[in-house]
């Protein structure tokens, strides 16, 4: 069993500006930067939208800026500024928003994992008022700083409305593990162990060659029919084995891929996120995959899909935005009397 997780931390005295009377409200900002073949919009997608769905469940509409440098004349002390993702240009910008008296936030999207995180100077106090970050396992380690980073607030990517669905589960068609992602960052060494499992090394496949949403709708509604699909999730820089000692965040890719209507099994994680995603998708240790495989395919395909849609509806309730942001205490920034109070695991 996992420890008890304790009572939350107690709330940052810092400060957020009152609402400008002339606006009568505050404005959120979402930005984010890109590369040239804006692969940076589909990868960050899934952040953005869990923001811009989730403040605009809390009563806020967001204003989407991509790769936008500027800063709106709308801006006024009191307002919210996130920025997704990294990006070289970013520190200048957002410190121009701390002059005005902005709220500034930064959506971390990388696994915690340098030894000298917690001095990394783009996350600076005087960048930033406070860290989101999509697993617990990042969520920790950026908590243990001693008072040199801004507050971390746990923020995972949330259910996807209007995303492509796999087709159902059908009897007689082709089973297929797939793992969506690039196998470099050491994951191949998982993969490789995983190869030698005999029951899964003729089903497993990897996809990396899709960077725009249409390309992941063709990828999901078009190709491959006749094809019953599952997930499978190795985090980067996998440890083999892992000894029961993991710290591994799940990834922001997890809502990619839950969004589409699919099983998903992932390789262990820190305790925290394994409970967040409790009864949604299974763990495994690597060498463990094909026992968990075995059991979904020992199953009719009737009940498999059953399976399936007990999951669906519960992925879409506990990770529905909104939700997500209230879990997190986002919703206290925007009381009249704003307040900063980090939450814990629920």
């Amino acid at each position: 069993m996992p420890p008890s997780p304790g009572p939350p931390p107690p709330p940052s005295p810092r400060l957020i500006a009152p609402v400008d009377p002339k606006k009568g409200k505050r404005y959120v900002y979402v930005y984010q930067g890109d590369w040239p073949n804006q692969a940076l919009l589909f990868m960050y997608k899934m952040l953005v939208q869990t923001v811009v769905d989730g403040f605009e469940g809390l009563g806020v509409t967001p204003v989407f800026m991509h790769v936008d440098y500027t800063i709106p004349n709308t801006t006024t002390a009191g307002d919210f500024v996130v920025w997704v993702g990294s990006d070289i240009k970013r520190s200048d910008l957002m410190i121009q928003f701390r002059q005005r008296g902005c709220y500034t936030i930064l959506y971390q999207t990388e696994l915690v994992n340098k030894p000298n995180h917690c001095t990394e100077p783009t996350w600076s106090k005087a960048i930033y008022n406070e860290i989101w970050d999509y697993g617990w396992g990042n969520v920790e380690l950026l908590r243990r700083c001693p008072g040199t980073l801004p507050p971390a607030r746990y923020v995972p990517a949330g259910y996807l409305k209007n995303w492509p669905k796999l087709p159902p589960y059908k009897e007689g068609n082709v089973e297929k593990i797939v793992f969506f992602g690039s196998l470099d960052y050491n994951r191949m060494q998982c993969w490789s162990r995983m190869l030698k499992a005999a029951n899964l090394q003729p089903k497993l496949t990897s996809v990396y060659n899709i960077w725009k949403l249409e390309q992941f709708v063709d990828y999901i509604e078009k190709k491959e029919e006749g094809v019953n699909r599952i997930w499978v999730n190795i985090h980067k820089w996998c440890k083999y084995p892992h000894h029961g000692n993991n710290s591994d965040a799940l990834e922001p890719r997890m809502s990619v891929l839950l969004s589409t209507k699919g099983l998903l099994i992932s390789d262990r994680s820190f305790w925290k996120d394994e409970f967040s995603y409790r009864d949604i998708l299974d763990f495994a240790e690597i060498d463990d995959m094909e026992k968990v495989f075995a059991r979904i395919y020992q199953l009719s395909i009737a009940d498999r899909q059953k399976l399936l849609d007990t999951r669906w509806e519960r992925y879409k309730q506990r990770f529905n935005p909104a939700q997500l942001l209230k879990n997190a205490n986002v919703h206290l920034l925007l009381e009249e009397n704003p307040r900063v109070v980090l939450a814990d695991v629920k």
